[in-house]
C-alpha cells in the first residue's frame, strides 16, 4: 500500500541515487525511489543528454587532486588576491590536466495527491567523467577568469574514461510548494503559469491524462536587482523531438487540419500541438493564428473548448518557453 504524504529528506534520495549502479539499469532506480517514497510510482518522464561541465584538478598520472575544479580555482586564486599571472608562475609547470563530467538528466515524477501538482519531481543526472585537456597550454598568462575556465582554444586529450557512470541526485521539488513560493516571490512568471494550467484544465488534453504524464519542469532561482529569489517553473515538453513537423505551417484548410491532428496522434494526446506551441518556442505563432482564421470562415476541425483557447491565445498571445 503506497503513502503518498512520505516525504524522504534530500540526503536519504541522494543516497539512493549515489548508491545504484547505472548497469543495473534504470527500473532498480525507479523502484528504490518507490520505496523510500512510500511505495507510489515513480516514473521517467523525460530525458535529456549532450550536456557537460567542469570536472576536476588531476595529476600527471590522471589521479584525482581536487573533484571540483572551479571550487579549488576559487581557493587558490584567493590565497594569490586574484593575481592571474601568479597563478600562471606558480603552476605554468606542474604537468596539472582538468576533466570533465559528461551526462544526462533524467527527469522522475512521483505522484503525491490528486491535485494538478500534487506530484514531486527528482533531477537525477547520470555522468561520467573523462580526461579532457591540460591545465595550463602556452607561454601566457590569463587575461581573465574565464581563460582558465573554459579556454577558448586548446587542445584536447584523448578521452580517457576515469570514472564509470553514476546517478547522482541534482534537484528535488515537491511542485505544488514551489508554484505557491513562486506566486509569492514571482507574481508575474507565476500568472502565466497558472493560465497554462487552467488551460490544460479546460482543453480535451486534460480529458486524455494529468499534466505531469506529459510534461516535466525545469526548475531555476535567480535573484533580482535587490537579491531577492526569482523562483521560475517552466514546462518542458516531454516529446520534443516531434516538434520539426510544425516548423513549417501549412497553407490552410485540410492541410493544417492534417498537420495538427497528425501531431496529436504521435504525441498521444488532443491538443497537443498547442501546448508544444507555448512552451518549446520552436513552433512558429503563425500556427495558432491560421488555425483560428480557418475556423472564422466554413472549416473547422477543433472541438470548441480548444478553439476558445487558440482564441483567447491569438488576441492575449504569451508563452512559457523564454521563463
Amino acid at each position: 500500500m503506497s503513502s503518498p504524504n512520505v516525504r524522504p529528506s534530500e540526503a536519504q534520495l541522494a543516497e539512493i541515487c549515489a548508491a545504484t549502479p547505472t548497469s543495473s539499469g534504470q527500473q532498480r532506480l525507479l523502484s528504490a525511489l518507490s520505496e523510500v517514497l512510500g511505495g507510489v510510482e515513480v516514473a521517467l518522464r523525460l530525458t535529456r543528454g549532450g550536456w557537460f561541465r567542469l570536472g576536476g584538478l588531476l595529476d600527471s598520472e590522471n589521479q584525482t587532486i581536487e573533484p571540483d575544479f572551479d571550487a579549488w580555482l576559487t581557493r587558490v586564486l584567493e590565497e594569490l588576491d586574484w593575481d592571474l599571472e601568479a597563478w600562471f608562475d606558480q603552476y605554468q609547470d606542474s604537468r596539472l590536466r582538468v576533466s570533465r563530467y559528461i551526462g544526462k538528466s533524467h527527469y522522475l515524477i512521483a505522484r503525491t495527491g490528486s491535485g494538478p501538482l500534487d506530484f514531486v519531481q527528482l533531477e537525477v543526472e547520470e555522468t561520467w567523467e573523462v580526461l579532457d585537456r591540460e591545465l595550463i597550454q602556452g607561454d601566457r598568462a590569463p587575461e581573465d577568469l574565464d581563460e582558465i575556465l573554459d579556454p577558448p582554444d586548446y587542445t584536447r586529450l584523448p578521452r580517457v574514461r576515469l570514472r564509470e557512470p553514476a546517478y547522482q541526485l541534482r534537484r528535488v521539488t515537491w511542485m505544488d510548494d514551489f508554484s505557491q513560493r513562486m506566486a509569492l516571490q514571482n507574481p508575474a512568471q507565476s500568472k502565466q503559469f497558472k493560465r497554462f494550467l487552467s488551460e490544460w484544465d479546460a482543453s480535451s488534453a486534460a480529458q486524455a491524462g494529468r499534466l505531469d504524464q506529459h510534461f516535466a519542469f525545469r526548475i531555476s532561482e535567480h535573484k533580482d536587482r535587490y537579491g531577492d529569489p526569482l523562483p521560475k517553473l517552466t514546462p518542458i515538453f516531454a516529446k520534443e523531438e516531434l516538434v520539426e513537423s510544425l516548423r513549417v505551417v501549412a497553407e490552410a484548410g485540410s492541410e493544417v487540419a492534417n498537420q495538427v491532428h497528425g501531431f496529436d496522434r504521435r504525441a498521444g494526446y488532443p491538443f497537443a500541438w498547442y501546448f508544444a506551441l507555448i512552451t518549446t518556442g520552436k513552433v512558429p505563432f503563425a500556427l495558432a493564428e491560421t488555425v483560428y482564421k480557418d475556423h472564422q470562415g466554413d472549416f473547422q476541425y477543433l472541438p470548441e473548448r480548444d478553439l476558445a483557447l487558440v482564441e483567447r491565445w491569438v488576441y492575449q498571445s504569451y508563452a512559457l518557453s523564454g521563463l
